[in-house]
This record gives structure tokens, C-alpha cells and sequence, in this order.
């Protein structure tokens, strides 16, 4: 059984590169495969921040179609507690808003699939929450580059080995992917951020904003599914989605062996900032080419 723990996001949102993260990636038995999620907010009329809603006091949140074990999930306040603390599914954030937001989470390492096992998704419900507090409504998207085709960026938040501006210790992204890189798409496919609304005339759908992604080597999907319709002076829910494929799963597992991380800690690092902002053109900007309506009980005014 692989007893370590998988940090995914640990680290402190920031608009600027400077940030200080938290880490404790040098734990033994500690594999921290993402690090630390700058928040790039544009227009500044949008808030992003944890959701509040929850409480991040360490009791089990409500674990309902999550695939995450029921009676292990907790939210936990960042100025309290660290994710080294804990061993079992767990998020940490503080009371920051947008550059001042700290927040990650953590999958038992041993919830990694091989490549002789199943696909595994985990849902962090309604962990953050984004607030619209411009006075009309605004279609809005997350990003993991600032492209506006969804190819070439010429920022991006994936942290790649020969990037000399970001702390690429610890890496293993490419552009393209290689046989032992995870590509943009591989990325993008592990890590998502997802809302709940009426999609299609249907209540209660959940749809991704931020880049769709593929299991395959490729940088071809980086536009969101849809982007999130939310109203002036609204405010939505954001969950966190970890999902992992056996080819994915068998990748990061064969990196830690090959950075010997099982026995002297480290980290794997994948994306290092995110893009949040609003469009007016849904058929470029999107796949779906469409909004996930706000008109839901999911959509707070």
C-alpha cells in the first residue's frame, strides 16, 4: 500500500510571482505534486476567496457525490492547521481574498491509480466561492495560461522544467508531453474547477470553467467546457475537482520513485497560477460556446 500523501494546491494564491508558499514538501513521506496556485483576477470587480458557507473549523464536510470516503473529509482554517497535519482527505484555507487567498487539499497517496487500476475523481464540494460584485452580470472563466485561442500562451500557469521565472524543483511538465512528462492537457484533466447550475434547460448540472484538458500528450484543449453566468452582486460556488487516470496515476507514481520521494519527501509540481476573469465571446472562449445559468439555488445573490 502506498501510505504517502499527495498535496494538491498547497501554497498561497498571489497575483504577484513573489509570493512566499507553504509547503512541508520536504517531509519524509510526503509528496506534494502541484505547489502553490497564484490567483490572476481581471476585471477586479470579481472575488474569489473560500466559500462561506463552510466551515473550515476541521468537522466532516458532507461528502455526497464526491467519491471522497464519507466521515474523512474535512475544511480546516489555514491560520490553524497545516496539511501536514493530516493523513485522509483534508482541504486547508484562510480568510484571504484573491492575491491574500491560502488554500490546498490533500489525496492519500495511496488513492493513485496504476496503470492496472480504475480511474479515480474526487470532488472538494463548494470549497471556494467567486462573488460578481459589479453591478451587471458577467460570464466568467478560469484559466491555467492568459491565451485567448487556448494554444501558444504566452503565460502560463503550468510549471514546466525549463521556465526560468517559476521554481521548476521538482516538475515534470511539458508542452507537449513526453513518455515520462505530463503534458498542458494531462494537467488540466487532473485538476479542475467546476460549478453547479442549470445547463441546457437542466437544473443542478455540474459543468467545469476551468480547461477542459485530455488524457492524452497535448497542448490542443485548454478552453474551458462553459464559462459560469453570474449575476451582479451573485455569488457561486467553486468545488475542486482531482481526477485521476491510470496512465496519468502511473506517471506521477514512476516520478516519485525516480526522485526518491517516498524516502526523502519532495514535491511534484504542476500548475503555478490560475486566470480568473470574464469574457464576452463564448463561442471562442468556450467549447460549449455557453454559459452554466445562474438562475440556481447554487447561485447565492
Amino acid at each position: 500500500m502506498r501510505r504517502r500523501n499527495l498535496m494538491i494546491g498547497l501554497g498561497v494564491l498571489a497575483t504577484g510571482s513573489g509570493a512566499a508558499a507553504l509547503t512541508g514538501a520536504t517531509l519524509s513521506n510526503t509528496v506534494s505534486p502541484t505547489a502553490d496556485f497564484r490567483v490572476n483576477v481581471d476585471p477586479q470587480g470579481l472575488v474569489v476567496e473560500r466559500n462561506s458557507t463552510q466551515n473550515f473549523d476541521g468537522s466532516v464536510i458532507d461528502t455526497s457525490g464526491s467519491d471522497i470516503p464519507a466521515d474523512t473529509l474535512t475544511y480546516n482554517n489555514a491560520a490553524d492547521a497545516s496539511l501536514d497535519e493530516f493523513t485522509d482527505f483534508a482541504a486547508i484555507a484562510n480568510e484571504g481574498v484573491n492575491g491574500n487567498l491560502e488554500f490546498g487539499v490533500l489525496v492519500p497517496f495511496d488513492q493513485i491509480p496504476t496503470s492496472t487500476e480504475s480511474q479515480v475523481s474526487f470532488k472538494f464540494p463548494s470549497l471556494l466561492q467567486v462573488t460578481n460584485s459589479d453591478g451587471s452580470d458577467q460570464n466568467v472563466v478560469i484559466r491555467y495560461d492568459d491565451a485567448t485561442d487556448g494554444n501558444n500562451a504566452s503565460t502560463f500557469g503550468y510549471v514546466t522544467e525549463d521556465d526560468s521565472d517559476l521554481d521548476s524543483d521538482g516538475s515534470f511538465v511539458s508542452a507537449d508531453g513526453t513518455d515520462t512528462a505530463l503534458s498542458f492537457d494531462e494537467v488540466a484533466n487532473t485538476f479542475s474547477f467546476s460549478v453547479t447550475g442549470t445547463f441546457n434547460g437542466t437544473a443542478g448540472t455540474s459543468s467545469t470553467i476551468s480547461p477542459a484538458g485530455a488524457n492524452t500528450a497535448s497542448n490542443d484543449n485548454q478552453n474551458p467546457e462553459v464559462a459560469a453566468s453570474i449575476d451582479g452582486g451573485g455569488t457561486t460556488d467553486l468545488s475542486l475537482n482531482v481526477n485521476i487516470s491510470p496512465e496519468i496515476g502511473q506517471k506521477i507514481i514512476d516520478e516519485v520513485d525516480a526522485q526518491n520521494l517516498g524516502s526523502n519527501g519532495g514535491q511534484i509540481r504542476l500548475l503555478d497560477q490560475i486566470f480568473v476573469s470574464t469574457t464576452n465571446d463564448l463561442d471562442t472562449d468556450t467549447d460549449a460556446g455557453t454559459s452554466i445559468g445562474a438562475n440556481d439555488a447554487n447561485i447565492r445573490s
